[in-house]
């Protein structure tokens, strides 16, 4: 019986096989970890689960309540760096919480926050 490493045509099919679930951990990884970002879950805890259990850790990740409250418009979805605009108590103006004046009409508004030019001095 000749040997298999002697054939070069033939494939071992415990390779592919391999390269299938390979290919659907990062597949169903990278699933995982989108779906982390947009519930506010860590991504990187997820996408090692749904890398390595594939389609049964996708749909642990689904399962997973959100940890945060996020307004995340339907899409794609980043990690939010930015706080919520506050909305000007005059005209309703939607200005970042740390605005000294609304952008809409000019009226002097009270900052939530202090802004990072400020903290830089």
């Amino acid at each position: 019986m000749p040997d298999e490493s002697s054939n070069p045509a033939r494939m071992n099919w415990l390779w592919l096989w391999f390269g299938f679930y390979i290919l659907s951990g990062l597949i169903f990884g990278g699933l995982s970890g989108y779906v982390a970002v947009s519930k506010g879950l860590p991504p990187h805890l997820y996408f090692f689960i749904g890398f390595f259990l594939s389609v049964a850790g996708y749909v642990y990740v689904l399962t997973r309540a959100s940890s945060v409250n996020q307004n995340v418009p339907a899409g794609l979805t980043k990690v939010p760096k930015t706080y919520a605009p506050a909305p000007c108590e005059k005209c309703g103006y939607a200005n970042h919480p740390a605005a000294k004046t609304c952008a809409g009409c000019g009226t002097r508004l009270h900052p939530a926050l202090a802004s990072d030019m400020d903290r830089l001095g």
